[in-house]
């Protein structure tokens, strides 16, 4: 019985739909019709009635508030009602774009967030770029251009594009000065860190996330953020630091870490702390870490390997300055378990970049440590040197000339 008055009140506010001449009458009619439609979930009705609505001939006055009125309520939907009734209006609506730009942008955010719940990252962020934010028909505040904008990076990311999603973060670059919001400037600061994160610039990525993770450094961002949050966010500094190239800089971001108290509740403390302290790392070790690491974090180099394993064979190589001052490379990648050609390159290679302090003898295959303690008695002894000379021109210039007898 309820299922035939239902249907009857379709028919009867459809019948009502056709027959509205007035704007007001013919916009009440079809917001009517649109509310039974998707109460009933006639998919082929509500397609129906927005190809209408959308037709040449149908009148503006009723046919954008009737557009919004579909975008709202259906947003109320379930997803597979969205997913098959929703691509096809909104193909519709681009047909007209210039006439409804407010009517497809509600279509593409609803799409995106039906992508979204289906983890399809890449299609929820290029819907969500089908916006279209640069209008000469309506005016669109700064606010709702940046939240678009950084929500479309954050999508890119999520599928892993760095390149995408670096594109749409320079893009609302100038408009984060013109926003007050807070919120809106610390999604900026973390689409900013992830990139430099997901484009393997390690270095940076763990100092930008060490500065987020401080909540003096935060200010009013802090009312945006949790304390799990910022340990999280530290946590993220600690692995970007860990898979950061070994050297001097690296040796200085973990440094910092190791100093934060917070660092030794984290499940990656200990792999943290023999880097800081230049102990080798053990396969056990690194492959615990390795389990936390996400997919870009493990992609593969040129030569096979993976960041960790770059990082880790890096950093044991300086390490091994602490035990041996000069070591054969068969027997450094006999202790690295790696042949004794890479352990040479890479040892070549951060020598080049100023990475590690040492000589290459390779006739006989030795790479060198220099501690750096005879560049210090040098520079010492020049200093000394230096001082001398200075006080025996002061008694030259102090000391009274000698009588003359005649």
């Amino acid at each position: 019985m309820e299922e035939g008055e239902g249907q009857a009140a379709l028919l009867s506010a459809l019948e009502a739909f056709s027959r509205a001449v007035e704007p007001k009458e013919k916009t009440e009619a079809g917001c009517t019709a649109v509310d039974l439609l998707l109460k009933a979930q006639d998919r082929d009705g509500t397609k129906k009635i927005a190809a209408e609505v959308l037709s040449e001939n149908f009148p503006l006055v009723s046919a954008r508030p009737i557009m919004l009125h579909i975008a709202e309520k259906l947003s109320n939907a379930e997803n597979e009602f969205k997913e098959e009734v929703g691509p096809h209006i909104l193909r519709q609506l681009k047909a007209r774009a210039a006439t409804f730009e407010e009517a497809i942008s509600l279509f593409c955010e609803l799409m995106s967030e039906v992508y979204q719940a289906s983890e399809e990252w890449r299609r929820a962020a290029e819907v969500l770029a089908e916006i279209p934010l640069s209008s000469g028909i309506r005016a669109i505040d700064d606010e709702y251009k940046l939240k678009t904008l950084l929500h479309i990076a954050q999508l890119y990311l999520e599928d892993d594009d760095p390149v995408q999603a670096e594109e749409y973060v320079q893009r609302a670059t100038p408009l984060v000065q013109s926003v007050t919001n807070v919120e809106q400037a610390l999604v900026y600061k973390f689409c900013y860190v992830r990139i430099l994160d997901t484009k393997r610039r390690f270095l940076e990525a763990a100092s930008q996330y060490y500065d987020l993770s401080l909540p003096d450094r935060l200010g009013d961002l802090m009312e945006k953020i949790s304390s799990d949050e910022l340990l999280e966010t530290l946590s993220n500094a600690c692995t970007c630091a860990i898979l950061a190239p070994a050297g001097p800089k690296r040796s200085r971001i973990l440094g910092l870490l190791h100093k934060d108290e917070r660092s030794s509740s984290l499940p990656l403390f200990p792999v943290l702390e023999k880097m800081y302290l230049e102990r080798m790392l053990q396969k056990d070790e690194v492959a615990m870490f390795q389990e936390t690491l996400k997919p870009h974090q493990l992609a593969l180099l040129g030569d096979g390997s993976t960041v960790l394993d770059k990082a880790v064979m890096e950093h044991n190589i300086r390490s091994a300055g602490l035990i041996y001052n000069s070591v054969k490379f068969e027997q450094l990648g006999d202790l690295l378990g790696l042949t004794a050609d890479k352990v040479a390159t890479a040892a070549a290679q951060m020598i080049a970049e100023d990475r590690l302090n040492g000589t290459i003898d390779e006739p006989l295959g030795i790479l060198a440590y220099d501690s750096g303690s005879a560049a210090k008695i040098k520079t010492w002894n020049k200093l000394i040197e230096n001082a001398c000379s200075a006080v025996s021109t002061i008694a030259d210039i102090i000391q009274p000339p000698e009588s003359t007898t005649r």
